[in-house]
């Protein structure tokens, strides 16, 4: 999948979470969350410069990992929970489109 389309996936995402009203931000889109869903869709393949495209960074162990940072970050630094809520919506969006692709995702 291209990196346009996971970008708009990240952000289209992250509007659904904010507007649905599945975190508490009270319903207001934010253009650091977006922007940051942006930013976050495109973590995921970090790994393509190393060789193991599709590897640990596209995995369910990643997933966890790195939600559990955010959630530690946003118990610390409050104000960035926009931010923080985009980077999770960007980059599980990421996983989740690429595991509908041919080449697929190995989810551990």
């Amino acid at each position: 999948m291209r990196a346009k389309t996971h970008a708009a996936l990240g952000a289209a995402v992250y509007c659904g979470t904010v507007l649905l009203g599945l975190v508490q931000m009270d319903h207001i889109l934010t253009l650091d969350g977006i922007l940051s869903a942006i930013a976050g869709s495109a973590l995921p393949d970090v790994d393509v410069n190393f060789g193991d495209h599709r590897g640990v960074t596209q995995s369910l162990i990643a997933a966890g990992g790195v939600t559990l940072i955010l959630l530690v970050a946003a118990l610390f630094i409050p104000f960035l929970i926009p931010v923080l809520v985009g980077l999770e919506c960007g980059y599980l969006s990421h996983i989740l489109a690429d595991i509908f692709t041919d080449s697929g995702v190995q989810l551990l």
